[in-house]
């Protein structure tokens, strides 16, 4: 009988031991659960930007894009100086080209023209004809031609004044004939046309002793 009590005392001990235990346990993780929560609220706060921050997040975007709108616009400017400058040695280069091949065309309408005022074989001349209407045609397809200044008046810069003479066809400060061909390249002078100039009648010279070459001289002094 005494046996049996006591076991249930010591029963009963450790029934209170173990519920005091998960009291224990249950109010430590109440402990932890409540301290977490505290944790994240903390960090919640972190990690928002302040106002300083946000406005100096800002200040950079902005400075950032004008530098990118200033690079933009210092490449587009690079891009179309390249393209002009490009462009410049072309017309450069084909000036000098082309300036090179004017006296190889000079020389074959002289030797053309010679030919005819010697009689040569018709079928010879007409074969040199040919060439000669070739070679203006690709000239043209480059934008390059020909200048017929007989009879126009007498343009400075255009025609270079060899000398004058008395006409009675033309008129003073027109002219005459022209000794070599000038040339255009796309609507700019070339060469200029070396001309002959008509001075009018020999009883009527130049007013105030003027002549062509003078005036071109003056001319080209006031450019």
């Amino acid at each position: 009988m005494t046996k049996g009590k006591e076991k249930d005392r010591v029963s009963s001990v450790i029934d209170k031991q173990e519920a005091g235990q998960k009291e224990d346990d249950m109010l430590a993780v109440s402990v932890d659960e409540e301290g977490e929560s505290k944790t994240k609220d903390s960090d919640a706060k972190t990690d928002e930007p302040t106002k300083e921050e946000s406005t100096k997040v800002k200040e950079e975007d902005e400075a950032l894009e004008i530098r990118f709108l200033r690079l933009q616009a210092d490449f587009d400017n690079f891009r179309k100086r390249v393209q002009r400058e490009r462009g410049d040695w072309y017309q450069r280069g084909s000036e000098d080209f082309l300036t090179g091949v004017l006296p190889v065309l000079d020389h074959f309408e002289l030797g053309l023209n010679t030919a005819k005022e010697h009689d040569a074989d018709p079928s010879v001349l007409e074969g040199f004809e040919l060439v000669y209407d070739q070679l203006l045609s690709l000239l043209k397809k480059f934008n390059v031609m020909a200048m017929d200044v007989e009879g126009q008046p007498f343009d400075p810069h255009l025609h270079e004044a060899m000398t004058y003479m008395p006409s009675e066809a033309y008129p003073v400060d027109v002219v005459v004939s022209q000794t070599r061909r000038g040339y255009t390249f796309k609507d700019k002078l070339l060469r200029p046309a070396q001309v002959i100039v008509s001075r009018g009648l020999e009883e009527d010279p130049a007013p105030n002793n003027e002549t062509p070459l003078s005036k071109e001289k003056e001319e080209k002094k006031g450019d």
